[in-house]
């Protein structure tokens, strides 16, 4: 199984603090637009989530 496949499995089953580290370390200008959860990749991951958007 693709790790990517298996990666909210895995986001489940950490503790509280390791979720927050690894939102932390993935992501920035976390903010809610009505019922809606928006953020920015920080600069490092944005290339790596833009390429796997166009490969879909």
């Amino acid at each position: 199984m693709d790790l990517e496949n298996r990666a909210p499995e895995l986001y489940k089953n950490l503790k509280d603090d390791q979720k927050r580290r690894l939102v932390d370390f993935l992501l920035s200008n976390l903010r809610l637009k009505g019922k809606k959860f928006l953020w920015d990749y920080k600069k490092s991951f944005n290339t790596i989530a833009l390429c796997a958007t166009r490969q879909d």
